[in-house]
C-alpha cells in the first residue's frame, strides 16, 4: 500500500501547482483503495495468521 500511495502522491504532486492541491488530489484518489485495504481477509485474523501448527499444517494441507 505505501509504495502504491508513493507513486500517486509523486504524480499529483508532479501535475499540480500547489502542495495543497496535490494532498488533496492524493486524499480523493487513495481513499478507497485504502479502506478496502484495512479490511480483514475472509475468515478474519485466525484465516490470515494460524495460532497453531495443527491448523497451519491443515491449511497447507488444502492449498494447491
Amino acid at each position: 500500500m505505501s509504495l502504491v500511495g508513493a507513486y500517486v502522491l509523486a504524480g499529483e504532486l508532479a501535475a499540480a501547482g500547489r502542495a495543497e492541491a496535490a494532498f488533496a488530489a492524493y486524499q480523493e484518489q487513495m481513499a478507497a483503495y485504502v479502506a478496502s485495504g484495512m479490511q480483514l481477509p475472509p475468515g478474519g485474523m485466525r484465516a490470515f495468521a494460524p495460532r497453531t501448527a495443527e491448523v497451519l499444517r491443515s491449511t497447507r494441507r488444502r492449498t494447491p
